[in-house]
């Protein structure tokens, strides 16, 4: 029996009547053909046909993304500085995780007015509660991190699980790591992507069960290697060419990767390398069954989907660090089920429209919330049920109440619309839908953007005028066996001007 009979048979008969064919995106002008697979999923979850293509859709959550940005805000009730990556500039307050984690903002609520807009009196709601500034998963130890999944003595980390590991992201089991991205089970790396059980590998990409090897790219089982690329259960080889065991280590005592000027010079011949004498795979998908993507793993059943691990029947899903099941345009769902244009939504079901919601079931725009069911457009709840705007409701009066609410937003157009990117709390300029595209800052706006700047009230944790006073990177040595006798005698002059 349906809990919402006014909703549902208002948007059955947009859905009745919707057909295939070609549509025209409302936010950038660009043609996309909207198929009866795209259909199906908008009948699935009971939602109108969206009026954005998919690749606006996915571009929307990218730029949401804050990539890898910290900024100072201010902690919420003392104005002391706290390392985050909201900024301040987006009028969105923190705590740090343990003080937010032991408040409860239930108390705080917004008096739903259906003639004014949904996405601005969301807005308001979320300007008086504050997030948590790192929005750990699993708490850190000893760690800056963001959305840590357990780090421990790890600095400058994001959506990991690693140990004395820095400057890295999207790691699981990493230790003694730096400047990695999207790996799993890694010792002793610097500069890997998207890899796997390496071990003492620097500069590798796309590579596999590999011991003691520099520049390679799409390797298995390789060790003591430089310069390897398609390679499989090889040993000694430089750039392809295959050396003894005494010819590769006398050439390998000839490079010192400690020196910012060779290892550039050895970046430009891999590149190089990869250009002229390298084999490109179609994708890098393995295991997977009647899916259609890139970096899917273990994937059965999913279409247009990006960085999946285990992701069953999906559908424009990406970066799900563990399985993403029967969902649709969303990232990092990571052990969810049954999501729809939800971002950052791990360990949920049946949610919709939510950004960094926790272990949340049938939950609907929602900001923030951890283990909460049956909320709609909630911010900072925890182990909450039956709330709107944060406001608690008997279980009928909800049901009655979510009915008209979201007849309402049918009728304006703004049911089935993800959140705009004013409440992400990112600077969108570095955030990581640079990584796919970019935007001029009118398109940006169009997206519902900030237009602050990186460096606005503080955000940087120094004026201006402290530049000056920096280092100059050409005053840093080369070599990095230099840099402590360099740090020790900078330091005495320090001490002695002083």
């Amino acid at each position: 029996m349906s809990k919402t009979p006014n909703y549902d048979a208002a948007v059955k008969k947009i859905l009745d009547v919707t057909e295939p064919g070609e549509r025209i995106c409302v936010l950038t002008g660009e043609k996309w053909l909207m198929t009866e697979e795209e259909i199906g999923w908008y009948k699935k979850f009971n939602v109108p046909p969206s009026t954005r293509s998919p690749k606006a859709r996915w571009l929307s959550m990218a730029h949401f993304s804050t990539g890898y940005q910290w900024w100072w805000n201010k902690h919420f009730d003392t104005g002391e500085p706290v390392l985050t990556f909201i900024h301040p500039a987006s009028d969105i307050k923190v705590l740090p995780d343990k003080e937010w984690f032991s408040r409860d903002f239930s108390a705080v609520t917004l008096d739903y007015d259906l003639e004014k807009s949904f996405f601005t009196q969301l807005r308001i709601l979320q300007e008086k509660i504050p997030m948590a500034a790192t929005s750990t998963v699993v708490p850190a130890e000893n760690s800056i991190a963001q959305a840590s999944f357990g780090d421990q003595d790890s600095y400058f980390v994001l959506a990991s699980r690693s140990k004395s590991s820095f400057y890295s992201s999207l790691l699981l089991d990493a230790e003694n790591c730096s400047d990695c991205l999207t790996g799993m089970n890694l010792i002793d790396c610097n500069n890997v992507i998207h890899s796997e059980r390496l071990h003492n590998c620097r500069y590798a990409r796309e590579s596999y069960d590999c011991l003691n090897c520099f520049f390679v790219f799409d390797c298995r089982n390789c060790e003591h290697c430089f310069g390897a690329t398609n390679q499989r259960n090889k040993k000694y080889l430089w750039f392809n060419e295959q050396l003894s065991q005494a010819e590769y280590e006398q050439r390998l005592a000839q490079v010192d990767l400690g020196s910012r000027r060779q290892v550039k010079q050895w970046n430009a011949k891999f590149d190089q390398f990869l250009q002229n004498n390298t084999v490109w795979p179609q994708g890098f998908n393995e295991k997977v069954s009647n899916s259609v993507g890139d970096y899917l793993r273990g994937s059965v059943d999913c279409n247009f989907c990006f960085n999946i691990n285990g992701g069953q029947h999906s559908y424009w899903c990406g970066f799900c660090t563990g399985s993403a099941e029967d969902s649709a345009f969303s990232w990092g769902l990571n052990g969810s089920t049954d999501c729809y244009l939800c971002l950052l939504a791990p360990q949920s079901s049946k949610c919709k429209f939510c950004w960094r919601c926790i272990a949340c079931d049938s939950c609907e725009y929602s900001v923030n919330c951890y283990n909460c069911q049956n909320c709609f457009a909630c911010v900072g709840l925890q182990r909450k049920s039956f709330c709107i705007f944060n406001k608690q409701y008997s279980e009928e009066e909800y049901w009655k109440k979510l009915d008209e609410i979201k007849c309402r937003l049918l009728s304006t157009g703004d049911y089935g619309l993800f959140l705009p990117l004013s409440s992400s709390g990112a600077c969108v300029y570095l955030g990581g839908g640079e990584t796919f595209t970019t935007f001029t800052a009118e398109e940006i706006i169009s997206f519902g953007a900030l237009p602050f700047k990186p460096r606005d009230l503080g955000a940087c944790g120094f004026e201006e005028s402290a530049v000056a006073e920096m280092k100059k990177q050409k005053d840093i040595p080369d070599n990095i066996n230099d840099l402590t006798a360099h740090l020790t005698h900078s330091t005495h002059d320090s001490v002695s001007i002083a």
